[in-house]
């Protein structure tokens, strides 16, 4: 079991690796990094699953996800949207905005012509990507209890350090900070709204309702006043 999870931890340094590579330096269209990302978080992850009979199916079953509990997804997910509203609102002033929409342009071909589509890819399909590598390959498909409680913080951490890599540039060190920490408390309750049923859906209305918050600032950026 120690050669496996050090196997699967290995992956996840390569492939977190590769996807900063591919974000910062190698490519710069949004199609092409989103279709690597399927590739990198998705089809080889789901691949190995079957290859080593890890009940992934039960990942993606309905019967398994606890629907009481989605009722506390929704709640949580109307809460994570108006606390990002309300951060971006705070400390708007501290952001380079003008940056930040060229560095998206320049470096991922994203702007306000194709803004919309790309915002329903992130809120509906990014998010539950994200769910399936950092919940449920990395946590729920573990078979020991003991490990899926390590593996929760490690998912955690890596999903939090995955995500402020890529703003790499976008903002100061203590927004980073705040950024990082709360983005690591998000991967733990996504954890925990999955853990009961064992499946990612409740977890993903959450993260889903994240990204809106986001995918709302983005649009307030390409289509507000200037």
């Amino acid at each position: 079991m120690k050669s496996r999870i050090g196997l699967k931890l290995l992956y996840v340094t390569v492939i977190i690796s590769l996807l900063y590579g591919i974000e910062q330096i190698l490519v710069s269209s949004f199609g092409i990094k989103a279709l690597l990302k399927i590739l990198l978080l998705c089809l080889i992850p789901v691949a190995l699953g079957y290859v080593h009979k890890d009940g992934i199916k039960s990942l993606f079953s309905f019967k398994q996800t606890n629907w009481e509990r989605s009722k506390i997804s929704l709640w949580l997910a109307s809460g994570v949207f108006a606390l990002i509203i309300g951060a971006y609102a705070v400390l708007a002033s501290y952001i380079d905005t003008v940056s930040i929409l060229l560095t998206l342009k320049e470096n991922t071909g994203v702007n306000a012509g194709n803004f919309w589509y790309i915002g329903l890819y992130i809120i509906f399909g990014n998010s539950f990507i994200e769910e399936y590598f950092f919940r449920g390959y990395l946590v729920l498909q573990e078979q020991s209890q003991n490990m899926r409680n390590i593996m929760l913080y490690v998912s955690a951490a890596i999903f939090a350090f995955y995500h402020v890599t890529i703003l790499d540039g976008w903002f100061s060190w203590y927004i980073f900070i705040l950024i990082f920490a709360g983005i690591f408390v998000g991967g733990l309750l996504f954890s925990w709204l999955n853990a009961k049923g064992k499946s990612l859906y409740n977890g993903w209305i959450m993260h889903a309702g994240a990204d809106l918050a986001i995918v709302v600032i983005g649009f307030w950026l390409f289509y507000g006043p200037k």
